[in-house]
């Protein structure tokens, strides 16, 4: 019997759309209480922000029941915590157990609210309440908020006040606030998760969010009336970074990633129905075939994650997300945004041949954003019939807790008519070189605090005693972190990378050695040079040491599934001027026959 992702596949994108919302629809009115609320069964709480989502999505629910949930949201408005002159949607920050913010939870409330009053109900609750958070909390945050993902989503909630209550004060700060969300996608078209880098690491790229920046924006462009408002040539960039994560069955690599402790697992799929609200629409503005036949996969196997009994997962890959099915099905029903004609477009476009400059055959390395200082990630990827390999080359600024996991390493491969593969990979023990520094510990204080802040937080384990154990698993993962840099090791996966080049099947990086706490050290390079070949990856390591450069505990670590070492460096004490080399194979599974 075939896998349901295989057979979902192959239908028409509408169809599975609309069977995916109506799993989700039916997960979400599972939890509603007999007050009307939707009460998560694993948090114990109404997630506001995701009963607005059922709200916008009112297919499911009668007249009543529809004008019910409205009212239900619209007094939920409270003054700000910090700021009472200003209005939000709460609970927001304020109920840990709901996992969200007040930027989050306004501008999905608001956008449903919106909603609402579109279809033709006059109520003027409901109009009040939109109209005091839209001026008093919207307008600022759609173009100050630090976060970009967050201030998209206010600029989402606060487009859609404008177009439905129609002043025109609220569309111009609307339009300022588009302005400022596409300042954040950078040159390659990645964002940074945090543009403020606090605590460090969160200002990393995010394989999770980024796809919300753009989509939001997107969406609030349609909701001013005019889709040109956002500009044809970031829409594709945008969308071209997201698809170097993506293979062709959908799967998305998630080690390029500034909150790492968030999924469980390499590959993540709950975030797919932002990355179709950037998918789709790149694919048509720029007749791109390639980008619409992997809008099709995505959808295809995050259907996958929503199984008939009404179970819902994280991704393919089962295990505990911090997330829970409440958030997963809401976030489902973003899939309706797209009509109809839509998707029979897509799936037409999807149908085209797309013609390649390089024989497939033959194969090619794809560089994005190496050594451009503009770029949010670096990443390579080997592309033939044989192999479609992912590497990330940089891990950017990392703290115990943000930033990407691993710099330098393969972290996803597919053999041809194979399922995706992630490559185990350690946090704590990252391969390539590594050895022992002398500088001395420190503590960062902002990460302890955020991690002391996970502990508290529920987790989206049901049960008692799983959110207990998740919630010291994810503090351990700092304690770990805490204890490698008390002992001084310096990391090759930490380096910044300052060369890379790619020809033929060969791709030839070189970094800028760094310890643990950012700081160069003079007079030492690394080196790394990867072949692409039938049988897997083979790869050369190169550490030089100029004169008057020494290193205590010197030792190499080979990455997982690699072998044929040849080279030797271990020592008591190493120091300069000295090359070393290691080769090694990365053994990538051949295709089952």
């Amino acid at each position: 019997m075939e896998p349901e992702s295989a057979v979902a596949s192959t239908r028409d994108s509408h169809s599975l759309a609309r069977q995916t919302i109506e799993r989700a629809l039916r997960v979400l009115l599972q939890t509603r209480t007999r007050a009307g609320s939707l009460r998560c069964p694993v948090h114990r709480t109404e997630h506001l922000g995701k009963s607005a989502y059922l709200l916008r999505c009112a297919g499911a629910l009668t007249m009543e029941e529809e004008r019910s949930l409205a009212l239900h949201l619209s007094r939920a408005l409270r003054p700000h915590p910090e700021q009472p002159e200003v209005f939000v949607f709460g609970p927001g920050a304020s109920d840990a157990r709901n996992l969200a913010s007040h930027a989050i939870d306004s501008a999905s409330v608001a956008a449903a609210l919106a909603a609402h009053l579109a279809r033709g109900n006059d109520d003027s609750e409901v109009r009040s309440a939109l109209q005091r958070c839209a001026r008093s909390y919207l307008v600022p945050l759609a173009a100050t908020k630090r976060i970009p993902a967050q201030r998209a989503w206010a600029l989402w909630g606060l487009a859609e006040a404008a177009a439905v209550l129609r002043e025109e004060p609220l569309r111009d700060a609307a339009l300022r606030g588009l302005a400022a969300v596409l300042r954040s996608v950078r040159s390659d078209g990645g964002i940074l998760y945090d543009e403020s880098d606090r605590p460090r690491g969160t200002g990393s790229a995010s394989a999770f969010y980024h796809s919300r920046v753009v989509g939001f924006a997107w969406l609030a462009a349609c909701a001013l009336g005019d889709e040109e408002l956002l500009p044809r040539e970031t829409l594709l960039a945008a969308a071209r970074w997201l698809a170097f994560l993506l293979f062709a069955d959908g799967a998305k690599a998630a080690r390029p990633e500034a909150k790492p402790w968030y999924f469980p697992g390499a590959m993540e799929d709950a975030s797919a129905p932002f990355d179709l609200l950037l998918l789709v629409p790149a694919a048509l503005r720029g007749r791109d075939a390639e980008l619409a036949r992997l809008a099709r996969a995505r959808l295809a196997r995050h259907a996958a994650c929503f199984e008939a009994s009404g179970a819902v997962h994280a991704g393919i890959e089962h295990g505990e997300a911090f997330q829970c099915a409440s958030f997963f099905a809401a976030h489902a029903l973003l899939l309706a945004e797209i009509d109809e004609p839509t998707w029979r477009v897509l799936d037409a476009l999807a149908k085209q041949r797309t013609p390649t400059a390089t024989p497939v055959s033959e194969g090619a390395w794809e560089l994005r954003g190496a050594c451009d200082g503009d770029a949010a990630a670096k990443l390579a990827r080997w592309r033939s019939a044989e192999l479609d390999a992912l590497f990330v080359l940089e891990r950017g600024s990392a703290g115990p807790l943000h930033g990407a996991e691993a710099g330098g390493v393969l972290v996803a491969f597919a053999r041809a008519s194979t399922p995706t593969q992630s490559v185990p990979c350690l946090r704590e023990n990252p391969p390539g070189f590594r050895w022992r520094g002398t500088r001395p510990a420190r503590v960062d204080l902002s990460e302890l605090r955020f991690a002391l802040h996970l502990l508290r937080m529920p987790s989206g384990t049901r049960g008692a005693r799983g959110g207990v154990f998740a919630r010291w698993a994810r503090f351990r993962s700092y304690l770990r972190s805490v204890r490698v840099r008390r002992a001084g090791w310096i990391l090759a996966s930490d380096a910044v990378l300052r060369a890379a080049s790619a020809s033929d099947r060969r791709v030839e990086l070189r970094w800028r050695a760094v310890d643990a706490h950012g700081a160069e050290i003079a007079g030492l390079e690394l080196r790394r040079t990867i072949v692409a070949t039938r049988l897997g990856l083979v790869c050369r390591e190169t550490l030089t040491l100029e004169s008057g450069v020494a290193l205590r505990e010197l030792s190499f670590a080979l990455p997982h599934g690699a072998e044929l070492r040849r080279g030797s460096l271990r020592a008591s004490s190493i120091s300069g001027p000295r090359r070393v080399i290691v080769r090694y194979r990365l053994l990538v599974p051949q295709r089952a026959e």
